[in-house]
């Protein structure tokens, strides 16, 4: 080597040498949650925010991911559908799964089990239903909504069954007058108060989730409930993320975390303390039934 490269050398060596070292740390993926106001399910305002079941289920994969950056954004359920169609970096730790909703959202394995959506009706009107009920108490819910006897509330970007959907896209097409669409964010006590007040035959949703609520508005001898005819018992609930390369790693380890999570004895009895207490046999039952069969 020549004189003068050598000497050059020397000297930027010697320069760096007392540069300070600094360390290179891979920037975290942050994730976003995706949050909708859900009582008792999901709490987002109020004073007892952040108390729901949903609520808990998330902080309890938030610190099993510490590898990941973290940030919990309110919004109502379309908003949330919108940017998952759009690949955005954001999951939602409490989806049903469907064949639509699979071609945007990777799923994770299931965390708990839900009794399948079906009608919530005002029991003091269980008798005008006599006659469309089957042998094992469901009803044909297009049979109902053809009947044109019926109004129906249901909340518009939101999934209830394979059947229920099939239905109300059926009869949404038709601009049926026997639906009700609600948009924004579910308001259990409107639900309750046009129930109770015959503006709705019957809400659409889950037995569980309406129960605990009008309990505790002492409210809960107001409603009754109908399973549709041609559906299971019970949903498996799972996080949804969007799809996209972002995703990869994220979903192998969230699938690690969501298996964890469901068979902590400690997590399976703080959903059971947000179950009607006749129902947490039920509710067990599902629970075991659906874990046998992954």
């Amino acid at each position: 080597m020549p004189r003068f490269l050598a000497t050059a050398a020397a000297a930027l060596m010697a320069t760096t040498a007392f540069l300070p070292l600094k360390t290179v740390h891979a920037e975290k993926l942050s994730v976003m949650w995706g949050q909708v106001h859900f009582p008792p399910s999901s709490i987002v305002t109020g004073k007892d925010a952040g108390t729901g079941f949903m609520d808990r289920q998330l902080d309890l994969i938030i610190e099993k991911l510490p590898q990941y950056e973290h940030k919990k954004v309110p919004m109502s359920v379309m908003r949330l559908l919108e940017m998952m169609q759009k690949g955005e970096q954001i999951c939602f730790p409490s989806l049903q799964k469907n064949p639509a909703r699979e071609a945007f959202i990777d799923f994770s394995p299931f965390l708990f089990v839900n009794l399948s959506n079906g009608l919530i009706i005002n029991a003091a009107n269980r008798d005008k239903y006599a006659p469309y009920l089957k042998e094992d108490g469901t009803a044909d819910f297009g049979e109902l909504v053809a009947s044109g006897q019926f109004t129906f509330k249901y909340h518009d970007g939101k999934s209830y069954t394979a059947e229920i959907d099939s239905v109300l896209k059926r009869f949404k097409d038709q601009k049926s007058d026997s639906l009700l669409q609600q948009q924004g964010n579910i308001d259990r006590a409107q639900d309750l108060k046009q129930l109770e007040f015959g503006r709705v035959d019957a809400v659409l949703g889950r037995l569980i989730e309406t129960l605990a609520f009008a309990r505790e508005q002492g409210k809960g001898d107001l409603i009754s409930f109908i399973p549709v005819s041609a559906e299971t018992p019970y949903d498996t609930i799972h996080v949804g993320c969007a799809k996209g390369d972002w995703n990869k790693d994220f979903m192998k380890d969230l699938a690690k975390a969501a298996t964890e999570i469901r068979e902590d004895e400690d997590f399976v009895n703080s959903y059971m303390g947000w179950v009607p207490t006749d129902l947490v046999s039920t509710q067990r039952g599902f629970h075991k039934e659906a874990l046998s069969r992954e």
